[in-house]
């Protein structure tokens, strides 16, 4: 079977299109054909479908092949146009090749058909693709062009001495010029201020040795002169030799970007000096590992830290107070990660260097780096702690002398009057007795009422001596002598269980004081002390010089700046609970069964301390024994 080919007959002898027929199926083409003698055929004809070639005859009565040639171009098309003709001459032929028919055969002559029409196929096929390629390169220039204006960048062509080809709008608007024109041929280095040229020669030498440039920044002019920011990256271009041609720079105005990081950088440089002038501490703890990420210098001063370097990864739960690390932990986890509560916290804390502080806090969740964070501030309060725990401590020792005041004016008010009643009663008993003989009923009845007067009469001497009201006998005394005196009472009174020691200051002060007083002191601690060791112990005797300043005294209550002569009492017995030292120097109190004591003995000694201006102190411990010190001023 032959190879397809359409073919259009413009021609009016139809024996004449079957010989042209016949031809081209020997030629091994199995045609098909249309045959037309009139121009409003071969409109119709070329209008109805493709034509792969064009035989026409040269003159025809309705028709000719100047007006047929004419149809074919007006209409555009790439058709092979050759003529087929038995009476065409050489000089209309040459016309006719000129005018735009691709060439001509003589009907006597049609063994140069075939040859013809595959030649002008042949070149036809390869005329549609060159004209396909050129539209390609035409649309591919128009895309190029349409994307190298549209690139918000500006773009520069320069020859390889760096004078300006080609430019986009952008590098118009860019360096504020009008037109184009204005910068074509001229140096790409006048849009360059003239403090970055060397720079600019030196890029240009490695985009010619390395290919490229790399994103550099510059310092461009604008048309007036002004200066502005830019980035500038830069590429070699070679010509079809693969020889440098010139060079494409891409170029950005950062001038806004500087503006912004240059705002940023004094944000954060301003955020960073308030960050470290804070006089609280500020840490940022991430959330995931509760690790300190950011702190300023007083948050590492208060962990003990020399540095924020030195804080910076550690974990700030690992530094609180075990008492009180499960309610911090709370606080951080509840409060602030999922809350977001913004609660001031009080809790304690273990420095690095191992001293417990009082820590106030709040805490806040933040963003740090794209994650979740809390931002905490806190200061240190110890110091306030430590003053509110003495202003309460003080407040206390006022309460319990101004209660101690009010029981001892009490106290000696009824001592008082009560004594004169039992002086009276005294009285009377004395008179009834001398007036019967002992052998009377009577007798043993009134002495049994004198000997109840006397122990009440001793009551209330004691009531009188802890309100301060008992007359005083003052002396000048050494206690180590009134110490010695009584030794040998007070290994009898107390028993052999109990070890005596003494530990007497050679030089100790002299005071002004009731020797009886002192007596008095000294037998009721020590009875005190032998109470609180049923199975035996060790009592401790002890005299000792102070001079106290006025900021010692704070830590003494009742105590005032001066020398003193002390005098201390030490068991090792079963000691006091802490809650109820408080109370042990009021009168009638006792943890003693009843029956066993007035409750008056530590009330004697706290009254008779005060009234030698002096004062006493307990210090005991359950198990751990107790130590009474008592002071007197020096004479």
């Amino acid at each position: 079977m032959g190879t397809p080919l359409h073919v259009l007959i413009v021609e009016d002898s139809e024996d004449d299109a079957v010989l042209l027929i016949s031809e081209l199926r020997r030629g091994g083409y199995e045609p098909t054909l249309e045959r037309v003698d009139t121009p409003e055929a071969m409109n119709a004809a070329l209008g109805g479908q493709t034509w792969d070639i064009v035989l026409c005859d040269y003159a025809m009565p309705r028709f000719s092949m100047p007006a047929a040639l004419t149809i074919v171009q007006e209409k555009g098309l790439d058709i092979p146009f050759i003529i087929v003709s038995g009476a065409i001459g050489e000089e209309a032929a040459v016309a006719a090749v000129r005018a735009g028919a691709n060439d001509y055969v003589m009907k006597g002559n049609l063994a140069r058909l075939v040859p013809v029409i595959e030649r002008e196929l042949s070149e036809g096929e390869i005329r549609r693709e060159r004209n396909r390629m050129k539209q390609a390169l035409v649309e591919s220039e128009e895309k190029l062009r349409a994307v190298f204006e549209a690139i918000p960048e500006g773009v520069t062509t320069t020859d390889i001495e760096g004078n300006i080809r080609q430019l986009n709008d952008a590098v118009i608007c860019m360096h504020r010029y009008d037109r184009k024109e204005e910068l074509i041929g001229r140096s790409a280095f006048e849009l360059i201020s003239p403090i970055d040229h060397a720079k600019a020669m030196e890029n240009m030498k490695k985009t010619l040795e390395e290919g490229s440039s790399g994103l550099i920044e510059y310092t461009l002019v604008t048309k007036d002169g002004k200066e502005f920011d830019a980035e500038l990256s830069a590429a070699l271009v070679s010509d079809e030799s693969g020889n440098p041609a010139g060079f494409v720079a891409v170029t950005r105005d950062i001038t806004e970007r500087k503006k912004a990081e240059e705002a940023l950088q004094q944000s954060e440089y301003n955020y960073r000096v308030l960050f470290d002038s804070v006089i609280d501490g500020l840490a940022v703890v991430d959330a995931e590992t509760m690790k300190i990420v950011l702190c300023n210098e007083h948050a590492a001063q208060t962990y003990g830290f020399d540095s924020v370097e030195a804080a910076i990864g550690v974990n700030p739960l690992d530094y609180i107070h075990p008492d009180d690390k499960e309610r911090v932990l709370r606080i951080i986890v509840q409060d602030m990660f999922e809350k977001d509560l913004r609660q001031i916290n009080e809790f304690r804390m273990i420095t690095n260097d191992g001293e417990e502080r009082w820590i106030s806090a709040v805490g806040t969740r933040i963003k740090y780096q794209g994650k979740l964070a809390g931002l905490a501030s806190f200061r240190d309060i110890t110091d306030r702690k430590r003053a509110e725990e003495e202003t309460e401590k003080i407040a206390a020792q006022l309460l319990q002398a101004q209660k101690m005041e009010a029981i001892g004016s009490l106290a000696g008010g009824i001592a008082h009057d009560f004594n004169n009643l039992i002086t009276t009663i005294q009285g009377y008993a004395h008179m009834a007795m001398m007036e019967i003989e002992e052998a009377d009923a009577l007798y043993l009845y009134l002495k049994r009422i004198d000997a109840a007067s006397s122990r009440a009469a001793k009551l209330t001497r004691q009531l009188l001596l802890f309100s301060r009201k008992n007359p005083m006998e003052v002396t000048s005394l050494n206690i180590n002598e009134t110490v010695e005196d009584l030794l040998k009472m007070l290994k009898r009174l107390i028993g052999e269980d109990i070890a005596i020691n003494t530990y007497l200051e050679p030089d100790i002060f002299t005071v002004r004081a009731d020797a009886g007083n002192i007596d008095q002191v000294i037998m009721n601690l020590a009875v005190n002390a032998r109470d609180a060791m049923p199975e035996g112990g060790k009592l401790t005797i002890t005299t000792e010089n102070v001079t106290l300043s006025e900021e010692q005294c704070t830590t003494i209550p009742e105590a005032q700046p001066g020398k003193y002569a002390c005098l201390s009492v030490a068991d090792t017995g079963v000691g006091i609970e802490k809650e109820i030292i408080e109370y042990i120097f009021e009168p009638f109190f006792s943890t003693k069964e009843p029956g066993e004591g007035t409750g008056l003995g530590l009330s004697v000694v706290y009254g008779i301390a005060k009234q030698h201006g002096g004062w006493i102190n307990v210090y005991s411990e359950p198990g751990q024994g107790s130590t009474s010190r008592k002071a007197g001023s020096q004479y």
